[in-house]
């Protein structure tokens, strides 16, 4: 009977760590390949699975021990990745190639967070993708003019204005959202990046569910304020 009991318990333990991605692909050949992605202990990409589309639709299926950062690319395909949070539970995907701003995840909790802020921040997609449809052509070749200077250095300013709109609009998010493995990958881009103190990430850390602290990303964070806190407290 105890043996019985122990492979329930295992059973069950293994049913609860399945996921499913379900997903559509529009403007897609038929046996067209698409690649599960995950990144490997390094950061290397890695493919997870292979499958084909069949009739404009794709599915993956398989087990995942904790929410990682994944992603689903399609070969020879313009356009062709999407973002999305690996977990355990159905996850959805609507990919359109044409229309990439059609592209849209949802089913689990952190998919759901994580479509919620790309939504908040289409407007400045929008002002980038402004600025390099412009001057796409002029930002690939190096200033030489004074006047092609002035230029260059108008349009870094633009960005360098958008990507503090864009850090604030990250931290407002995560001041909303403090136990979400989404916030936690916020938190880890602006810790590496600079742009938040060890102290602020370390509370944010310390409020964090212990499963989500096992994460490859709660631990990155935990290593990199290990080395950081005794820095800045010397500050």
């Amino acid at each position: 009977m105890k043996q019985v009991v122990v492979l329930f318990s295992a059973l069950i333990l293994i049913s609860c760590n399945k996921f499913k991605v379900e997903g559509t692909a529009a403007g897609v050949a038929n046996g067209t390949n698409v690649f599960l992605v995950t990144s490997d202990s390094t950061g290397t990409p890695k493919p997870k699975d292979t499958v084909k589309v069949t009739d404009g639709k794709f599915e993956f299926e398989g087990k995942t021990e904790m929410p990682e950062i994944a992603y689903i690319a399609f070969e020879k395909t313009p356009n062709g990745n999407v973002g999305f949070i690996l977990e355990k539970g159905t996850v959805s995907i609507k990919f359109d190639t044409k229309n990439p701003e059609k592209n849209a995840i949802s089913g689990t909790v952190n998919n759901d967070l994580y479509q919620s802020y790309n939504n908040s921040n289409l407007d400045i997609q929008k002002k980038v993708k402004a600025i390099y449809d412009a001057n796409g052509e002029f930002m690939q070749k190096k200033p030489e003019t004074d006047e092609e200077k002035a230029k260059a250095q108008g349009i870094m300013a633009q960005l360098q204005k958008i990507q503090l709109e864009m850090d604030k609009r990250s931290k407002d998010f995560i001041a909303k959202n403090t136990n979400s493995f989404v916030s936690l990958l916020l938190v880890e881009n602006l810790f590496y990046t600079n742009k938040m103190d060890a102290s602020k990430v370390k509370t944010f850390y310390d409020e964090l569910d212990s499963d989500l602290k096992e994460t490859t990303s709660g631990k990155s964070v935990k290593k990199y304020l290990d080395t950081q806190l005794p820095t800045e407290k010397k500050k």
